[in-house]
């Protein structure tokens, strides 16, 4: 059973309805949260009662599904703008980095006045070769 929402979480549901992109501390501080929420908004943002005041407002998982299921099949094409704002909207996104992409490791070599410098890694003298 779905818990009654507060008059803040109705607040805060109503904010992000009006502003979907606006989030996190600035979202719960525009709803009327303290400064403690604010520090961490998560737990406001994903408890039941912010969730019922978003559905009593109409907006649930399968209203955006079905209506950009029905918008792509109406306007085939790019969508990403109408899948990235329902998925904003509802929460569905990390804002986390995916993992398994690191940055590449590149290995430079100086070479200065014709030599080939190195730094030895183990004692951190410059070796100089010739």
């Amino acid at each position: 059973m779905a818990r009654k929402p507060s008059p803040k979480q109705k607040a805060t549901a109503k904010v992000k309805l009006d502003n979907p992109t606006l989030e996190g501390g600035k979202l719960v501080e525009a709803g009327g949260y303290g400064p403690s929420v604010i520090k961490t908004p998560a737990k406001a943002l994903e408890s039941q009662g912010y969730k019922e005041a978003l559905r009593e407002f109409g907006l649930t998982e399968e209203l955006v599904s079905v209506a950009l299921v029905d918008d792509i099949k109406a306007k085939p094409g790019k969508r990403v703008s109408e899948l990235n704002l329902g998925a904003d909207i509802l929460g569905m996104r990390s804002n986390e980095k995916p993992e398994g992409r690191k940055p590449p490791v590149v290995a430079v070599q100086i070479i200065i006045h014709g030599r080939d410098n190195a730094e030895d890694r183990t004692n951190r003298k410059t070796v100089v070769s010739s």
